[in-house]
């Protein structure tokens, strides 16, 4: 019973990593594309 509860959170926490991977994938676009800007208008200006 225990070793069938430890599968099954395994298995909800496998099936959240692609949002997570998402997630993740959006914020360092966004992070990436505001140090871009704050590079080109540290040098600009």
């Amino acid at each position: 019973m225990a070793g069938k509860g430890t599968s099954w959170r395994l298995d909800r926490i496998l099936r959240r990593i692609p949002a997570w991977i998402t997630v993740a994938m959006f914020q360092v676009r966004f992070l990436g594309s505001i140090y871009s800007l704050t590079i080109c208008t540290y040098y600009w200006t």
